[in-house]
């Protein structure tokens, strides 16, 4: 019998907690833009990497005055919302001298809803 403790300690799991955080900062404080995650069933999609990403969140002025040929446009809107996310798996600029990289935030609040370009 070893004396190693268990790999099993009963501590959280970081990601866990991380994607709890996103999803209260989100209703808190972007309900609108935390709903239209909810309807496009994003939701699980943002929260699952949000350890190696960052999630761009758009002013929920913006979220609220999209046009109805967007928000019928299911496949289209999925793809602007989706656009919104950063992977954060690139060495970051400032990862200079062998130190660790840094990290980016779980969201960045931008001004305006960003549009892929088409094609």
């Amino acid at each position: 019998m070893s004396n190693q403790p268990s790999a099993n300690i009963g501590y959280p799991n970081i990601s866990q907690l991380e994607a709890n955080m996103l999803v209260a900062y989100l209703t808190q404080q972007h309900p609108i833009f935390y709903q239209l995650l909810v309807d496009l069933d994003l939701l699980e999609t943002v929260t699952r990497g949000v350890s190696s990403q960052t999630l761009l969140v758009p002013p929920e002025s913006v979220v609220a005055a999209l046009p109805a040929s967007l928000t019928q446009d299911t496949p289209r809107l999925k793809r602007i919302i989706l656009y919104h996310i950063i992977s954060n798996t690139a060495n970051l600029a400032n990862n200079q001298g062998g130190r660790p990289p840094s990290r980016y935030p779980l969201t960045i609040s931008i001004g305006e809803l960003l549009v892929p370009p088409e094609g």
